[in-house]
């Protein structure tokens, strides 16, 4: 008698049940209605929680996201499942989850969710061990894995033209991880202690950029802010400047560097970043000269 894949069926059952609480919200969700499925904006996961990124794999947005998600879960999850043990399964799916969506953050700066980066490492998995373990090859046939390779490699094409924003950070992260991690658990070669630390590394990078994103024009406009609340005006405004560089929201950061500046006593920088602001956005620039004239009476 085949065992039932009970996290397989919680993890596919969770996706849909968020999906459909979040389909009776008229129009957007806002980010508090998403904070309540888990689902939290990067400065919240840059500030402490962590746990996000985990739960942020449970929430889909679109129903093809969904269905295609839930569908490969089910159909790759429950075998691997049933061949490594439930306890197992759990913990390789949260690990993924966590890492991926690490990823995905690190290098978009943007937080991710749906269940494709967790889909993407269990392929990986079962791609890399199929020779040694023969329920997965029946599974992950040729055209299954040229499927999947393909996707990948035509989700990045496509982010690339601009044509759609995808998390490919999420399923390069996944099918490498799932990929190492196979080779270190169930492939018998001697280069396990090769995939372990390959597994070791990625999880290790991909966390580290939770930290450390110098290259993320959000996560450089996050820490001016922090330094900016802080106090300490001179990592703000250098912070401020490389966002700018970055690409990050040139009005934001320069409102924010008039501040700074003002903030600094920096008289001449003040008026040079407020005529910038000025000719860009007016109505921003009028704003910040009353709330400062507010504040000197």
């Amino acid at each position: 008698m085949r065992t039932v894949p009970i996290v397989t069926l919680i993890v596919a059952g969770l996706c849909g049940c968020i999906f459909l609480a979040l389909a009776t919200v008229r129009g957007e969700p806002s980010w508090d209605v998403l904070a309540q499925v888990g689902y939290l904006p990067p400065p919240r996961i840059w500030d402490g929680a962590y746990w996000a990124l985990v739960s942020s794999a449970f929430v889909h947005l679109a129903v093809w996201h969904l269905v295609f998600n839930v569908y490969w879960l089910w159909t790759l999850g429950s075998v691997m499942e049933r061949v490594v043990g439930s306890a197992k399964y759990l913990v390789f799916v949260v690990g993924a989850a966590a890492v991926t969506s690490a990823a995905q953050l690190g290098v978009s700066g943007v937080t991710g969710h749906g269940a494709s980066g967790v889909v993407y490492a269990i392929f990986g998995f079962m791609w890399a061990s199929r020779s040694a373990v023969p329920e997965f090859a029946t599974v992950v046939t040729e055209q299954i894995a040229t499927l999947f390779w393909m996707w990948l490699v035509g989700c990045i094409v496509a982010t690339w033209l601009g044509l759609v924003n995808i998390g490919n950070a999420a399923h390069v992260s996944g099918a490498m991880l799932g990929a190492a991690a196979a080779q270190s658990l169930m492939v018998r070669t001697g280069r396990r202690g090769l995939a372990m630390a390959a597994t070791l590394v990625i999880a290790a990078a991909s966390f580290g950029s939770v930290f450390w994103s110098p290259w993320s024009a959000r996560w450089v406009a996050y820490k001016a802010y922090k330094a900016h609340v802080a106090g300490d005006w001179d990592v703000a405004i250098a912070s401020y400047r490389r966002s700018i560089k970055l690409g990050f929201d040139r009005d934001w950061a320069l409102k924010n560097l008039a501040y700074a500046y003002y903030s600094k006593h920096d008289d001449k920088e003040f008026a040079a970043t407020l005529d910038e602001l000025r000719v860009r956005n007016p109505r921003e620039a009028a704003r910040v000269e009353s709330e400062i004239q507010h504040d000197s009476r």
